[in-house]
């Protein structure tokens, strides 16, 4: 599950997942039953915690080529952030409250408005 976005539109919120075709809707059941428990009850400290220190590391990953250095430059430069945010980045992740991520949960996302979609063999 994640964020999804360019720099030019609002992004989206995608979970995957990959089932057998016989546990497909149970797969989706389980799926969604989580979605909105996660959305009732927000996330918990410990999977705040688990995100902010992939997000960090996933983004230090990203600068170790000259690539993907490059790519999160342009991102400044498109979304007309300075070039400092490349270091002030992982301070912001880190100083994200509990209560804050979970306010944000609670506006941006509905789970009766998301929408399924299927991909594979199926019948």
């Amino acid at each position: 599950a994640g964020t999804h976005d360019d720099t030019f539109r609002p992004g989206d919120w995608r979970v995957a997942g990959t089932f057998a075709p016989a546990l497909l809707e149970k797969g989706l059941a389980s799926t969604r039953r989580e979605i909105s428990d996660w959305w009732q009850k927000g996330i918990t400290a410990e999977e705040l915690d688990y995100r902010k220190t992939a997000i960090a590391g996933q983004f230090a990953v990203s600068l170790e080529t000259t690539e993907g250095l490059a790519n999160q430059l342009l991102q400044c430069v498109e979304r007309g952030f300075d070039v400092s945010w490349l270091d002030e980045f992982p301070t912001k992740v880190d100083s994200l409250t509990l209560d804050e991520v979970n306010a944000a949960i609670k506006k941006h996302l509905n789970p009766s408005q998301m929408t399924t979609v299927k991909a594979g063999t199926l019948k």
